[in-house]
């Protein structure tokens, strides 16, 4: 996610290269958004700020009338903050959809074909079969399953099978048999 300050400082050049990814970029709806939460947020320390000194002028009078402002200032604090965190919400979910920023030393291109390759090492090996994912071959083993639903208790989308993978999260699996199930798959 970009950060917020740099479409502030730099809309036309995210817009651009949203443009260039051929990706929308709701780049003028996050400004909006962004002025109208500051507001928001503004008012209400404003709103605070005035409520610290009437505090501090209740605690020498204790005035009845100012306990009264006291509490309507509070209330309007509170739902100007409220403001602010819906917007901020909304905010964020269009920030989430502004592509990142490429370097302007990549060239631009329509597709895979005009991408341009800098440097080849190594030796390219030839398989004789057509080579196929990780994930493609850890299903096929039974050794991982994407399809099976969440299990509740221990919330774990992916489960690896041979016990490899005892705790919660992502660890590497290391199985022997791997390499002589993946010399099968070739054969």
């Amino acid at each position: 996610m970009l950060p917020l300050e740099l479409i502030r400082k730099d809309p036309d050049r995210v817009r651009r290269a949203a443009e260039l990814k051929g990706e929308p970029a709701p780049i003028d709806e996050i400004l909006a958004l962004d002025k109208e939460w500051r507001r928001h947020l503004h008012e209400a320390e404003t709103i605070k700020a005035e409520q610290n000194e009437l505090s501090k002028e209740f605690a020498k009078t204790r005035d009845e009338e100012l306990k009264v402002r006291l509490r309507e200032m509070a209330e309007r604090s509170k739902a100007e903050l409220a403001e602010a965190e819906a917007v901020k919400r909304q905010l964020d979910d269009l920030l989430l959809r502004v592509p990142n920023l490429f370097d302007e030393s990549v060239p631009v291109g329509e597709g895979e074909q005009d991408n341009v390759v800098l440097r080849e090492w190594g030796s390219k090996v030839a398989l004789g079969f057509p080579a196929r994912t990780h994930y493609d071959l850890g299903e096929t083993l039974g050794i991982m399953d994407f399809d099976r639903r969440l299990d509740d208790r221990n919330r774990e989308p992916a489960q690896v099978r041979r016990g490899s993978v005892q705790s919660r999260g992502p660890r590497p699996v290391a199985d022997p048999d791997l390499r002589s199930a993946f010399d099968e798959l070739a054969s």
